[in-house]
């Protein structure tokens, strides 16, 4: 790796990778038009779908609806993480320390949450590869459904936090 000149302070570098993020993100039309992205993946699956049933018809929704959702949720962090960036940037300029902690933190957690699903993906295709039973497959996409999920409302589903949020308040 070169040596950074001495004139480039923290400041500046931070500044220049957000720079290079924003450039890598141009073009990305997803941001604001998921629905009308999928729309044409959702019709081809409903129409060749049509002719499947039984048990590989429940595969095969349980695995469209495992591909739409972690394609939801992949776009909406590079969403949240692109706005994040623009938050620390708007911090770093207007030197405020608060707001750069709080955007920092948040930073952190979602690339965390984009890395956790990352490799629930990876899992995934390695968990399906080459399974010939159906009750396998059926219980890796039910397993699949419910990270998502956690991923979505931050529980295990049927967990009751309603009980516990009463002590903090």
């Amino acid at each position: 790796m070169p040596e950074q000149p001495p004139d480039h302070t923290p400041k500046q570098r931070l500044l220049c990778l957000i720079k290079e993020f924003r450039s890598s993100q141009k073009g990305r039309s997803t941001f604001s038009d998921y629905d009308s992205q999928m729309k044409k993946y959702r019709e081809k699956y409903s129409e060749r779908s049509e002719s499947i049933t039984g048990t590989l018809k429940e595969i095969s929704t349980s695995l469209f609806e495992v591909v739409d959702q972690t394609f939801f949720i992949f776009e909406v962090i590079l969403w949240k993480i692109h706005f994040l960036a623009d938050g620390i940037e708007h911090a770093v300029i207007k030197k405020n320390p608060i707001s750069l902690a709080n955007n920092a933190r948040s930073m952190v957690e979602h690339i965390a949450t984009f890395s956790a699903v990352g490799q629930h993906v990876d899992k995934l295709v390695d968990d399906l590869e080459g399974q010939q039973s159906e009750e396998k497959i059926l219980a890796v996409l039910q397993k699949s459904k419910e990270f998502i999920r956690r991923i979505f409302y931050g529980k295990k589903p049927g967990g009751n936090l309603a009980g516990q949020s009463r002590q903090y308040m």
